[in-house]
Order: C-alpha cells, then sequence, then structure tokens
C-alpha cells in the first residue's frame, strides 16, 4: 500500500463543501485498499481551527473524522528538515512541516489545494494531487 499524504486544505474545503476537495477525498476514500492515508499535528491544528472556530463545526465530528488517519509525529529530524526547505523554497512553516513530513517518512504523494506547494513538491520528486483528474 502507498502513503498518501491528506493537507489539510483537502479537508476544510470539503467539510466547506468545495467540489475539488471533495472530489479529491472522495477518490481517497473510495480507494483505502490502495493507500493509507496519512496526516500530522499541523493539519489536525489547522483543520480543528478553521472549521470549529472559524466555520462552527462540531468538535466531535471534525474529531472523529482527522483521527481516523494515521496521525505523524513530528520530530526534531523532521523540524530540521522543515527549516531548510522554508529556507530552499520561501515556504510557510506550517507548509514546510507538511513537506518534510512527506520527505521523512518517504511519502510519495500529497493531496492539497495549496498552490505554494507546486514548485517544491515538483523539485523534491512529490506528486501533488490538487484534482481528481490527477488522482493516481
Amino acid at each position: 500500500m502507498e502513503k498518501i499524504f491528506i493537507d489539510s486544505s483537502i479537508i476544510i474545503e470539503s467539510f466547506k463543501g468545495d467540489s475539488r476537495g471533495r472530489n479529491i477525498l472522495s477518490l481517497l476514500l473510495k480507494n483505502l485498499d490502495q493507500f493509507e492515508p496519512k496526516i500530522n499535528s499541523v493539519v489536525v491544528s489547522e483543520v480543528v481551527y478553521q472549521l470549529t472556530f472559524r466555520k462552527k463545526f462540531d468538535i466531535k465530528e471534525i474529531s472523529e473524522f482527522i483521527t481516523s488517519f494515521d496521525i505523524l509525529t513530528i520530530d526534531e529530524k523532521v523540524t530540521l528538515l522543515a527549516l531548510e526547505l522554508i529556507q530552499k523554497y520561501n515556504l510557510k512553516p506550517n507548509d514546510a512541516l507538511i513537506l518534510s513530513t512527506c520527505k521523512y517518512y518517504k511519502i510519495k504523494y500529497l493531496l492539497s489545494l495549496d498552490t505554494d506547494f507546486e514548485k517544491p513538491c515538483e523539485k523534491e520528486k512529490i506528486k501533488l494531487i490538487n484534482s481528481a483528474d490527477k488522482f493516481i
């Protein structure tokens, strides 16, 4: 099974009703026999903040959904790699932590609607999936 990382933008936009996010997430959920969905604490934080504090979704519903995925640890090695990626690509800290998590855990696929990942993913040989037609 292939590991696949889910950025917060996919989850947030899906819950808000965005068709791009929903279509990508739907394809992933239909193919769980082929993929192991992964997130990290950055994704948890961003999803909880955006959906419960800003959009007033129920925390129980959000918690149940995000904890259904494997939550990967951000340790010192992941953090140091993130600092390198910030310098190399001028990434925002949370984006760098997401990309460094993918690199450290050897995850080849990143589901995200964030255009800031386009160049870094290409350079780091991580396939960015930002639409249903790009889904593996």
